[in-house]
């Protein structure tokens, strides 16, 4: 008998990888484990038909020949194994230690391993049933995040991509992979996230949550496992009041912590990262004291039972061998036989690590016969650690570059003086637990806000610590303040309940709280409660610091977005800090600084962003970054060009790839995006890129940036117009941000590409005809000054006075200058004494000769034809009966063509 396994508490990329294997030797029985995740047996009692799989009890009676074991290194039903057996292992995680030398094992780095299956089984044209593939892809997208993690490879992409061609269907997918709580699941969930504990404890942040669960009847285990995927602790513990005693559940993120071995001492057991225990409840004994001591009994056990941290300096091998980037493939490929590394950093002519090549690519190359430059194959980057850098930020940054070594440079002067491997990591420890706050930045909170902020802050952190939740000054602020730069907004993410934050927040100092359940949010409103904030600041000048207050505070929960198809509005779940930062734009936008407790100040950096900080580099977080929000190129080119850094070689390389799919995004998001980069103090050289590297076309064909652009949007931003457009625009500044900006941008372009412009960026209808009349201004001004005021006013006052203004804004003619000025504050309010009313009580019968003669009086009047009221009288005695004559021959027309009619 031949069988294929997996683990126990088998998820989707386990139960899938049973079923490709089985796929490529349907000759093997496919078992499935005892124990399954809920979603994953829910799918399969659904569909129990459609699969091969076998439970233990229904095997054959036969000796076992051959296990294959997927997903997986060990074997949990060990009875049937006999010393003949021959076992093989398939998996994508790291290698176990002291794996047996007899088994037969292959591992490959990809972010799934039902991914590696996949290519096996396209290889040999073998076509799996829809059904099939639905879980086979529900494999996939579990183990890769929906294809976002970073550890996903393009293999993942395409077995992914292969699989929906089959026939997967998204819409199971969507049914069970990310199942829901229970309605009693979700009332325990909160119940524990209102009693989290977080404990330092050896540099491994711990939770510890408490809740009364007699009521509840559903499995505990998936909460916990829930609340860890939220929080994103090192480990998480779980204590449960219960009908039958105290419950404790733990679930670790790392092998530093092993939570089998403390279940242990509570009557329990497990694996080193999920187990549990149980004390029963004796007669007569109390709940509440039990419940006590056993939480006393858990912090003093957990010192025990958590190993000492390592550092990069204790594994690390010394004098690495590194490769120039001008190195010969062939030369390269005699060092590799030399040596038998798998994976050289590469070095450019200053001897900058630009790169890893790794053996493979090498092979590969010498294999097709080709004769490539290092740099064509190699991975690019430069990610490196420290000496004494801990193995928890090894391990962060193996995972963010994919790289199976990492260099080890000398602090002072970033010289290569070691390496650090996959092996070595593994000899010691694996997991993927986060990186610590291992820099603060306290201290410079409190020298860069002005008192009365600092204190807002503090209120805020005081409160989150009462709640025991930790909070977090995320994005944008946190990257100006370690750059130095001046900090304005903030954003504040909660891990927890924003929503009980906020009440607590009002219940502690005062304002109201506006909230969003939907989205988990909630507004703190705190005008009303300025004067307490300011006074108890350290500094009191109020009229100084009143003003930097915000009127209300945005308390965000940590979330999580899916994206379901390109340019597509995101899909928001709360969740960790850390999968919160995942979701931003680029690294430099990830980092996050903690501020509850004792932890205020500490920089949290799990994707790099303090790295590329430094290294002054722009970085998406995943290959799919600009497909989710193909905005985040434009966002891409402003903070280049805003901080001065490069984009990263492979961003501008997805860049480039994806740039056609900013005609997906909906034009109101294309134009906030452009109004924010026209808010930047020199937007100029932000259009010009975008320009030079060809995405404004990609919003408009006919859509161009160039010099004569830069120069009128830099004359009309410092331009001084006269005193007599006060009342009219009251604020040049707001009026060059709010349409300004575009009419001299656009204002060559053609009616018809005006408009199309302003259909494709969704602008007002009253936006559009703005731009079409400073685009006629353009083209009629110099041939209508030519004429009389009265012409030149006709023209004008039909027009938009924005228009007007950017022309009286730009023009160099005096002559212009003095006919708009004349315009603006004569021309344009002159009336002729008569009135319609006067004309009507003549003895004509009504029509449009009567707006004729007002409109040849007002003329007259423009023009200076006439000075006074009897001038205005003799003209109309002069002209009336010309128009009334005009009237009779109409009439006359008009009969004739009734009669012959």
């Amino acid at each position: 008998m031949e069988i294929i396994i997996t683990h126990e508490q088998a998820d989707f990329d386990a139960i899938a990888s049973v079923l490709a294997a089985w796929l490529l030797e349907p000759n093997r029985f496919p078992v499935h484990p005892k124990r399954m995740n809920r979603n994953v047996t829910a799918f399969l009692n659904e569909f129990k038909s459609d699969f091969p799989f076998k439970g233990w009890d229904e095997l054959p009676d036969e000796k076992l020949v051959t296990a294959q074991l997927v997903d997986t290194q060990s074997i949990g039903n060990t009875s049937i194994i006999n010393e003949d057996t021959l076992i093989s292992v398939v998996d994508h995680h790291q290698p176990r230690v002291n794996l047996p030398e007899n088994w037969k094992c292959f591992f490959d780095r990809t972010g799934a391993c039902t991914s590696m299956f996949v290519g096996a089984i396209r290889s040999k044209k073998i076509f799996p049933d829809p059904i099939h593939c639905t879980l086979l892809l529900m494999g996939i997208y579990e183990d890769t995040g929906n294809l976002t993690y970073g550890s996903t490879t393009p293999r993942d992409l395409e077995a992914a991509a292969w699989l929906l061609s089959q026939g997967a269907d998204l819409n199971i997918l969507r049914r069970f992979l990310n199942a829901p709580l229970t309605e009693a699941q979700n009332i325990l969930c909160d119940r524990l996230l209102q009693n989290c504990e977080t404990i330092s404890i050896l540099g491994q942040q711990i939770i510890l949550s408490t809740a009364d669960a007699r009521d509840i009847s559903d499995e505990f285990s998936t909460v916990a496992h829930h609340l860890r995927d939220m929080l994103s602790p090192d480990a998480i513990f779980v204590i449960l009041a219960t009908k039958a005693g105290i419950r404790l559940i733990g679930r670790a993120t790392n092998d530093r912590i092993d939570v089998g071995q403390i279940m242990k001492r509570f009557n329990g057991g497990g694996h080193s990262r999920a187990a549990a225990g149980l004390i029963p409840l004796k007669k007569d004994e109390n709940l509440l004291d039990l419940f006590s001591s056993t939480k006393k009994d858990l912090l003093d056990l957990l010192p025990g039972f958590i190993t000492p941290p390592i550092t990069v300096e204790q594994i690390m091998s010394t004098r690495p061998l590194t490769i120039s980037s001008e190195t010969p493939i062939r030369s390269v490929a005699e060092l590799i036989h030399r040596y038998g590394y798998e994976g050289y950093p590469i070095t450019d002519t200053n001897g900058k690590l630009i790169g890893l090549l790794n053996r493979r690519s090498v092979d590969r190359a010498i294999a097709f016969d080709m004769d490539p430059s290092i740099e064509t194959i190699m991975d690019p980057g430069d990610y490196t650690v420290k000496p004494n850098d801990s193995i928890d930020y090894l391990k962060e940054m193996m995972n963010l570059s994919g790289w199976g070594q990492i260099p080890v440079v000398n602090e002072q002067n970033s010289e290569i003086i070691g390496i650090v491997t996959r092996t070595d990591l593994i000899k010691i420890l694996t997991g993927n637990s986060s990186i610590p706050g291992n820099r603060n930045y306290a201290q410079t909170l409190h020298r860069v806000l002005p008192p009365s902020s600092l204190k807002l802050i503090q209120m805020v952190s005081q409160a989150a610590y009462s709640c025991r939740y930790p909070i977090y000054i995320v994005g944008g602020f946190v990257r100006d303040l370690i750059l130095e730069q001046p900090v304005v907004d903030f954003d504040i993410v909660v891990e927890g309940d924003a929503i009980h934050l906020a009440r607590t927040l009002v219940n502690m100092y005062g304002g109201t709280v506006r909230t969003h359940a939907r989205f988990g949010t909630a507004k703190w409103m705190i005008s009303s409660i300025h004067p307490e904030i300011i006074s108890s600041s350290e500094h009191q000048d109020n009229s100084q610091f009143y003003m930097e207050l915000p009127n209300s505070l945005d308390l965000i929960s940590a979330r999580t977005e899916f994206y379901d198809y390109p340019s597509a509005m995101p899909k928001v779940e709360r969740s960790s800090i850390k999968l919160d930062l995942h979701r931003r734009d680029f690294t430099i936008n990830t980092l996050a600084l903690r501020l509850d407790g004792d932890h205020f100040g500490d920089l949290l950096d799990f994707w790099g962003g303090f790295h590329d900080l430094q290294s002054g580099l722009i970085r998406v977080l995943h290959s799919l970054s600009f497909t989710d929000d193909p905005t985040r190129m434009l966002r891409a080119i402003r903070f280049e060009q805003r901080f001065g850094f490069t984009i990263e070689k492979h961003t501008m390389l997805l860049l480039k790839e994806a740039q056609s799919l900013l005609k997906q995004v909906s034009g109101r998001r294309i134009l906030n995006e452009l109004d924010l980069c026209f808010r930047e103090s020199i937007p100029e050289i932000s259009l010009s890129r975008l320009e030079k590297l060809g995405l404004l076309q990609q919003i408009h064909p006919s859509m161009h940036w160039n010099e004569r652009c830069a120069k009128d949007y830099r004359k009309l931003v410092e331009a001084n117009p006269g005193v007599y457009w006060k009342d009219l625009i009251p604020d040049h500044s707001v009026f060059v941000q709010n349409i300004g900006k575009y009419l001299i941008w656009w204002s060559n372009y053609s009616p018809e590409t005006i408009s199309e412009i302003c259909k494709r960026l969704q602008l007002s209808q009253i936006s559009e005809k703005i731009l079409q009349a400073y685009g006629l201004l353009n083209r009629k001004m110099s041939e209508i000054t030519e004429f009389w005021p009265s012409d030149l006013t006709f023209f004008l006052e039909k027009l938009p006075v924005e228009a007007i203004y950017c022309y009286d804004c730009l023009t160099d003619n005096p002559k212009m200058h003095e006919m708009i000025y004349k315009f603006i504050t004569k021309w344009r309010f002159i009336k002729p004494f008569t009135s319609g009313k006067d004309l009507k009580a003549l003895p004509y019968p009504p029509g449009d000769w009567i707006s004729g003669v007002l409109k040849r009086l007002r003329k007259a009047w423009i023009d200076e034809e006439i000075s006074s009221q009897d001038e205005e009288n003799k003209t109309l005695t002069f002209i009336l009966p010309i128009f009334v004559k005009s009237l009779e021959t109409r009439s006359s027309k008009n009969e004739t063509k009734d009669f012959t009619s």
